[in-house]
């Protein structure tokens, strides 16, 4: 599946490092989906991020200037130099996807897109000669040739009537007609979420032996004076999060382990509890970075409960546990 995220978008979404912009970052390379930005994107993104940037800046420097000019003293505060602007801005998508694509800007669809300016043609029309959108959606057409193909843009001129509610304009779905593969349309990033969350596989069973792992059989001696075997886990709740690493998710559980320990010549079938956090890299499914607030450990014949406040951290680490940004946007 090709993903095209028009400029106004991008803009709007911070680079893709909002709320929504990080959970689709993560989805989009859990999903396999392979972003694609036409180079009438990029140039038009790059300008404009440039001039907020540089907007940014110069009024920070102004508010900065009439408060110490209020308070005659005050901290200095460092701003990017332009050198650093440049390549924030030139690198802004590095390293973030599985598999990013960027299309040269052609004469061909340069020429597509003139036409339909002259005929008034969506993504054109009488009063507005759209030619950057035209450019995307002969760049699009190129895409169905090998793939289906999603765009995600809030300009009207690609729907029909200019209502997002009646999906892409008859004359530009009349082009789709004799291609082997399908495009879509939505008119907010958010609309890609439930998109991408039917095709998010997610395996419990590689949490439950991760957490066991690291934990049932290095960490619970401390705790319980032996493990025999794991015959069962149950995860009780799991909820994911996009992490500042767009590669990798952050996993919020709960799982219970149902086990048999060795205490003394007594073998007690027995519960443990782990209450944590991880993060999965949603490239090759590996788990790091487990943290554990609670550990309960229950008697499930005598019903005795021992609750253990448990800081761990993978590798032996103990401390305060790393704190990661967790956007309000779950991504399952």
């Amino acid at each position: 599946m090709k993903l095209i995220i028009d400029t106004n978008i991008l803009i709007a979404e911070n680079a893709l490092r909002s709320n929504v912009g990080l959970a689709v970052r993560c989805l989009i390379n859990i999903a396999k989906y392979d972003l694609v930005i036409p180079e009438v994107i990029k140039l038009e993104f790059e300008h404009n991020l440039q001039k907020i940037i540089s907007e940014a800046i110069e009024k920070t420097k102004s508010n900065f200037n009439k408060l110490l000019g209020l308070f005659g003293e005050l901290k200095s505060i460092e701003l990017p130099e332009q050198d650093k602007v440049d390549s924030l801005v030139s690198s802004i998508f590095e390293n973030s996807f599985s598999k990013l694509d960027f299309i040269p800007f052609t004469f061909e669809s340069a020429k597509d897109s003139f036409m339909k300016t002259i005929l008034g043609l969506a993504p054109s029309s009488e009063t507005s000669q759209q030619f950057k959108d035209g450019v995307i959606w002969a760049d699009s057409m190129k895409l169905l040739i090998d793939d289906d193909v999603i765009l995600i843009s809030s300009d009207k001129a690609f729907y029909e009537n200019r209502e997002y509610s009646k999906g892409i304009a008859k004359s530009l779905l009349n082009e789709t007609i004799d291609k082997k593969h399908i495009i879509r349309i939505f008119p907010k990033l958010s609309d890609l979420l439930p998109e991408l969350k039917n095709q998010m596989e997610f395996d419990n069973k590689s949490m439950i032996e991760f957490v066991y792992s690291a934990l049932v059989k290095e960490m619970t001696s401390k705790i319980v004076e032996g493990i025999l075997s794991k015959k069962e886990a149950i995860v009780q709740s799991r909820h994911n999060f996009a992490s500042a690493n767009p590669r990798k998710i952050y996993v919020e559980f709960i799982i219970e382990y149902f086990v048999d320990i060795e205490n003394g010549e007594t073998i007690v079938p027995s519960i443990i509890l782990f209450d944590g956090n991880a993060l999965m890299n949603s490239d090759d499914g590996e788990w790091s970075e487990l943290n554990i607030n609670t550990i309960e450990i229950r008697n499930t014949l005598t019903q005795d409960i021992k609750r253990h406040h448990y800081l761990y951290a993978a590798g032996g680490i103990f401390g305060h546990r790393t704190e990661y940004f967790n956007p309000k946007v779950e991504i399952e």
